[in-house]
Order: structure tokens, then C-alpha cells, then sequence
């Protein structure tokens, strides 16, 4: 088996927990003979081995890489994930990816930099597509559905408007979801 995993960050880009989570997971099938491939973004384009896991770091076409958000001045941002709702611009460097790779199946973790886009190459490939949900990316520019200090209760019109693409495609094109209590497979 043949599984190509998608997360915005791979070590040694390391900000959180689900940097460190694929890895786990990337390692682990590696260490149970499933081939394991990586693809992540970063601020330059290359491949890479990290014990025993092939990454791709790919420099996804935005105002700025993701990493670099805090030097950024607030006027890029609110276009940074307008283009991150569906960034077309990946759609070739991905699909020559999944195309080279060859997988029997996608993992999706953490999209953010490079945009849901990601299942929709991978049903045109008749690839099939399990998304696992680590943040409020899906539904909240920042991911974390926390505004003026306090936790949204809901999503606010600016949420709904970023995520709309998020959403349809979400309903379109992901087989199975993985949450932090249970797994829904829809395949």
C-alpha cells in the first residue's frame, strides 16, 4: 500500500502538535512496510528522506509562506487566505506529485497553504481522499474560532465567506473523516 499524506508543515518545520503527529504517523507505516510520502509546503522547493519517509517541501504560490505569517503586515492576510480558499495555482505542482507517486490513498491533515484544491485533484485522479480535522481550518481563516479573546460560538459572515469553498468541497470529495473521537468513513 501506497499512502501520500498532505500537511502544511513536515519537520524540521515544526510549529505544533500536528507537525509532530504526521511524522508519528508517516514513521510508523514506514515502520510497518507501507509506504509512506509527505508532502509539505515550504519556503523552498525540494525532496527530501526523513527516516525512511519521502517529503516533498513545495513552495505553494501565495503572498507569503504560511511559517512566515507573524512578519507579515495585516493588509496581506485577509488576501493570503482568499487565495488559500481554493488556490489554483497549486493545482499543477500537485498533480504532478499524486501523478509521479502514485498512492492508493490520500490523507489529508492540515491544508492550509495549500487549499482543498488538494481533493479535488485527487477524485480527478479517482484517488480516494481521507481528511483528518486537527484545527478549525475548515471554518475559520485563523483555525481557531477565537476572536477578540473569547471562543466563537459560531461562525462569523467573514468565516462563512473563507470557508465557503472549504465546505462544499468538503461534502464533495473527501471519502472519510477522521475527528479526534471517531472516524466516518462515506466510501
Amino acid at each position: 500500500m501506497r499512502v501520500l499524506i498532505f500537511n502544511s508543515l513536515y519537520y524540521p518545520n515544526i510549529v505544533g502538535g500536528a507537525e509532530r503527529s504526521v511524522q508519528i504517523l508517516a514513521e510508523g507505516l514506514v515502520r510497518r512496510n507501507i509506504t509512506s510520502v509527505v508532502v509539505s509546503t515550504s519556503d523552498k522547493e525540494y525532496v527530501d528522506y526523513v527516516n525512511g519517509v519521502k517529503v516533498y517541501y513545495i513552495k505553494t504560490p501565495n503572498l507569503y509562506w504560511m511559517k512566515e505569517t507573524k512578519e507579515q503586515p495585516k493588509w496581506k492576510k485577509p488576501f493570503w487566505h482568499l487565495i488559500d480558499a481554493y488556490n489554483v495555482l497549486t493545482k499543477r505542482k500537485i498533480k504532478k506529485i499524486l501523478k509521479a507517486e502514485k498512492p492508493d490513498i490520500i490523507h489529508t491533515n492540515n491544508l492550509a497553504g495549500f487549499s482543498v484544491i488538494v481533493w479535488k485533484i485527487a477524485k480527478e485522479l479517482n484517488l480516494p481522499v481521507m481528511h483528518t480535522i486537527r484545527d478549525y481550518y475548515l471554518l475559520c481563516p485563523s483555525s481557531t474560532m477565537f476572536k477578540n479573546g473569547k471562543n466563537c460560538e459560531e461562525q462569523c459572515g467573514l468565516c462563512k465567506l473563507y470557508s465557503f469553498t472549504k465546505k462544499l468541497f468538503s461534502n464533495r470529495y473527501v471519502d472519510g473523516v477522521i475527528s479526534k473521537r471517531r472516524v466516518f468513513c462515506l466510501f
